[in-house]
Order: structure tokens, then C-alpha cells, then sequence
């Protein structure tokens, strides 16, 4: 083994993402630095339509490179996560209900309360969907090897079945996921291998996969890749 842990740089959008994984990654990647950088905000919606995405991920890797003085070959990759959000999915899958005070995901559709809200969810999942397909075919960003990992429709939908939760929701729910699988790494792995959600299959497969029908809506994830290079890098070492 070498003298200096490679750099698995993690990017996540929030705060629940690192507690529910980060305790677990820590432990499976022992050999490695698993290092979190979280955005506080969905990159994929934050900045404008127009835009360089691939660049803001970019920028993301040079800060953390200048930040903890790492270079390039400190890395062994870039993970970034993120939620589907159902930005896949069809015009006809996004509805209004009156009853709804805010957007709403299902297996079968998103309902907003008024056109207002729909026209919105419109933009924004061709916005996302479109930064995602940039983000796809990269293979290396600031030099490092990178890759995207979804869960769909988003973290809490892989991890406890529930689509929407309330902030305080998310990070209560988080830390207890953490708590059970930290000290059962088995269990953690086992988790997302489950046959269920686990999309099986190559990279790209697995990316279009996720892309037809309304199944960025439903739950699914292929995260477990990223556990298998962790895994596997542990293997050879």
C-alpha cells in the first residue's frame, strides 16, 4: 500500500447525503481519503440554462484541490451523487392538483398546485435532464477520473422508501440510517445490492436505464457501482 490515501473526492447536494453515507464510506474505503464536498444547493439547477456545468463541477474539484493542497494524482476519483428528481419523465407525468401546497413526487407522476408551478418543473427538468447527459459522457473533470451516481427519485426514496420529507425529516432519518450501518458494513453493502432498487449493469446501462419511461420517478439507484470501485480498489491493494 502506498504511503498516501488516494482522494475519493464525494459531491453531494446536502448535509443528509454526508450523514447518511458518509459514516459507512469512511469504514468500507479505510484505505482510501473519502473526502465530502457538500454544495448546499442542486448544481444541476443552481446555475443558469446556459451555464457550463461541466465546468462547475470542475471548479468544485479546483477548490478542494487548493483548499487542501492535493494534486491531481492525489486522486483516485471524483463521485458525484445526485437526485433524479423525475426530470426524465414525460409532460403528461407532471400535473396539477389544487390540493397540493407544494410539489409533490409519486411513482407515477409530480403534481403541482397551478400551471404557474408546472411550467416551472418543466423548465426545470430540462434544464437538469440536459446537465446530466453533459455530465454522463465525462469522463474526467479537473483531470480526475469522475463519475455521476443517481438515486432516484431522490436519497430518502433509495434509503427509507419515502420520497418527501421535511428537512428536520431528512436529517433525523439520516442519522439513524448511518447508526445502523456503520458498525455493519455487510449490511450497508447488502443494502444497496438489493435486488429491488439496485439498477445491475455497466455504467452507461445503468444511465439508460434510469432515462426511460417514468422510472426517474421511481426507486432505483446505482450507487452500489461506486461501492464495487471502492471495493475493488481495496481488493488490489
Amino acid at each position: 500500500m502506498s504511503r498516501t490515501k488516494k482522494v475519493v473526492m464525494v459531491i453531494v447536494e446536502g448535509s443528509s447525503e454526508e450523514e447518511a453515507l458518509y459514516p459507512a464510506l469512511k469504514k468500507i474505503g479505510s484505505h482510501l481519503n473519502i473526502t465530502f464536498d457538500v454544495v448546499h444547493t442542486d448544481l444541476l439547477t443552481s446555475y443558469n440554462h446556459d451555464a457550463n456545468i461541466k465546468n462547475a463541477v470542475g471548479n468544485r474539484v479546483s477548490e478542494l484541490k487548493k483548499k487542501r493542497k492535493f494534486r491531481t494524482d492525489d486522486f483516485l476519483l471524483v463521485a458525484h451523487l445526485v437526485d433524479t428528481d423525475g426530470v426524465f419523465v414525460s409532460e403528461d407525468q407532471i400535473r396539477i392538483d389544487e390540493s397540493c401546497t407544494e410539489i409533490s413526487y409519486s411513482d407515477d407522476c409530480i403534481q403541482v398546485r397551478d400551471e404557474e408551478h408546472r411550467i416551472q418543473v418543466l423548465k426545470r427538468n430540462t434544464i437538469k435532464s440536459e446537465k446530466i447527459k453533459q455530465l454522463i459522457t465525462q469522463t474526467k473533470t479537473a483531470g480526475v477520473p469522475y463519475f455521476v451516481y443517481y438515486f432516484s427519485c431522490n436519497l430518502d426514496h433509495v434509503i427509507h422508501n419515502i420520497q418527501s420529507l421535511s428537512q428536520r425529516e431528512k436529517t433525523n432519518k439520516a442519522r439513524n440510517f448511518s447508526e445502523q450501518h456503520e458498525g455493519n458494513i455487510s449490511s450497508f453493502i447488502d443494502f444497496f445490492a438489493n435486488d429491488s432498487f439496485h439498477v445491475a449493469g455497466e455504467y452507461k446501462e445503468t444511465w439508460s436505464f434510469i432515462q426511460e419511461q417514468n422510472r426517474s420517478l421511481r426507486r432505483f439507484t446505482n450507487f452500489f457501482l461506486l461501492l464495487e470501485k471502492i471495493s475493488e480498489k481495496d481488493q488490489a491493494e
